[in-house]
């Protein structure tokens, strides 16, 4: 049923058009100084959060030496891009030319860095990418994401290797609060990305697109569909919005340049990661400089390991134990010091630390499910928030709202909030929870997890304008497939105004 649900809110209610012959595409359809300064961000970024404690970073850094960069013909890389044997295509074109020669040649010191780096991460990518069942090659997708650094953060407040926004990490699990945001966590975050593009080619069954997808949104791959009357993504390229353009591009240019970097002379450089890494689970509030001065190991390289923990504490209780990750050969010496690292300056450490913030994720009487609320006339981020016993803040974040930036009438905005379980009773104060009293029909939850709220629903619905087949689906908790069966259509029938559509028994 979860599956059910996230695909619905993939699909959009837009739906695939007849495949047709691609268009030509020009290099003028892109604006490539713009991946150029976003690149260049993220090597800015990582340099200023390693070089304080890397003393192997050198100081020509932002240089980059092409004498070595070897030149290649369109034949052969032509090539050596059908050699590469992914299941993914290799589009070689005048577009994807460029992105190859940004890798291969103007950021060749950017990639041998990475390439250090991805002996550390690319195991857990692969990982996560097999469990599911897909292609190996989608491991470089996090080098044009965060050019591999666990920390990176974009302007539209997407977060770590991954760069999952806040609202699509909550969808797949991924915990963020005062003390965690797992969209840094390189195992979790690295499953909820294998899960997201499964999801995502399963809505479009083609990795262009879904790689195009994870970029800008599934809702804008349908309305490009929709625009250019094509179904590849050469095909509606100029109908895609101008970040995205240079998506798959970007990936080509990457998956080659790590594919080939030795036939392209460039050299992995050593980087701060360990070899080799091990997770112990530990199951009380744990301070990173506890652990770094009883095992004397540097602060930094702790936190670069567990970039989760947003404050350097991992707010663990016994009933729910987190993992700290640990250079392999310190897992002895720390299962071995045990009760003493916990008691290590325990008094000083935690001593502005309200156990509230953390405490009430242990108690299973409650549990986080996503609402949407449709703006009215007159209301403000401010009151909504106060509605839904939120802050302002997360309420920007969790639908991409800039500073001072306001709301309109009209926009559907997604809320995170506690809710009690059904038949469970709690000491919690009601004030800080959603009750089914302050629950209408602009606010019905969408699952994150199995709704247990029970709430009467008609057995007909009358379309109104700007309904869609998805729409009404979400509204009454029901799938998108269940509401079509019920009325002997498609998923792409038109609906009208008017128009009576039978609800599935629920």
């Amino acid at each position: 049923m979860r599956r059910i649900i996230i695909l619905m809110i993939l699909i959009f209610s837009a739906w695939l058009l007849p495949a047709q012959t691609d268009t030509n595409i020009t290099s003028a359809d892109i604006d490539f100084k713009e991946f150029e300064s976003f690149t260049d961000s993220l090597l800015h970024l990582w340099y200023k959060q390693n070089a304080p404690f890397n003393k192997d970073l050198e100081q020509d850094f932002f240089k980059n030496d092409t004498s070595s960069a070897p030149f290649f013909s369109d034949e052969v890389l032509l090539t050596q891009l059908n050699r590469m044997n992914t299941y993914i295509e290799m589009t070689y074109n005048n577009i994807t030319k460029q992105y190859i020669d940004f890798y291969a040649r103007k950021r060749r010191n950017l990639v041998s860095y990475m390439l250090g780096n991805s002996e550390y991460y690319f195991p857990y990518f692969e990982e996560a990418l097999d469990r599911y069942g897909l292609p190996l090659e989608l491991k470089y997708l996090p080098v044009i994401e965060s050019a591999l650094n666990p920390r990176a953060y974009s302007r539209a407040r997407a977060v770590g290797l991954w760069q999952f926004i806040l609202p699509t990490g909550k969808l797949y699990k991924l915990n963020v609060t005062s003390f965690i945001d797992e969209r840094m966590d390189v195992i979790k975050a690295s499953d909820a990305a294998a899960r997201y593009l499964r999801d995502l080619f399963n809505v479009f069954q083609d990795w262009h697109l879904a790689i195009a997808a994870y970029n800008c949104g599934p809702g804008n791959i349908n309305r490009a569909i929709k625009r250019s009357g094509k179904t590849t993504y050469w095909g509606m390229y100029n109908y895609l919005p101008r970040e995205t353009r240079g998506y798959v591009p970007a990936f080509i240019g990457a998956a080659y340049a790590f594919h080939y970097y030795k036939e392209l002379n460039i050299t992995p450089r050593k980087t701060y990661m360990p070899a080799r890494v091990d997770t112990v689970y530990v199951n009380k509030m744990l301070h990173l400089r506890q652990v770094s001065e009883r095992l004397n190991i540097p602060l930094e390289l702790l936190q670069l390991l567990n970039p989760q923990y947003k404050k350097d504490i991992i707010p663990a209780i016994p009933e729910q134990p987190l993992p700290l990750y640990l250079p392999v050969e310190q897992i002895t010496n720390f299962i071995a010091l045990g009760d003493s690292i916990y008691k290590y300056k325990d008094t000083l450490l935690f001593k502005t630390i309200r156990p509230s913030l953390y405490v009430s994720a242990s108690n299973n009487n409650y549990e986080e499910v996503a609402i949407y609320h449709k703006v009215k006339s007159g209301e403000t981020l401010s009151n909504i928030a106060k509605k839904y016993h939120v802050t302002v803040s997360d309420l920007r974040a969790w639908n991409n709202i800039r500073a001072k930036q306001g709301v309109k009438v009209g926009r559907k905005l997604v809320l995170f909030v506690v809710r009690k379980k059904k038949t469970e009773e709690t000491t919690i104060p009601q004030s800080n929870l959603l009750t089914t009293d302050s629950l209408k029909n602009d606010s019905i939850p969408v699952s994150v997890d199995s709704l247990s709220l029970k709430i009467a629903k008609p057995s007909v619905h009358i379309v109104k304008q700007g309904d869609t087949l998805y729409s009404i689906a979400k509204l009454y908790n029901v799938s998108l497939d269940d509401l079509c069966k019920a009325n002997n259509i498609s998923n792409s029938f038109p609906i009208k105004v008017g128009q009576k559509l039978n609800l599935p028994n629920h």
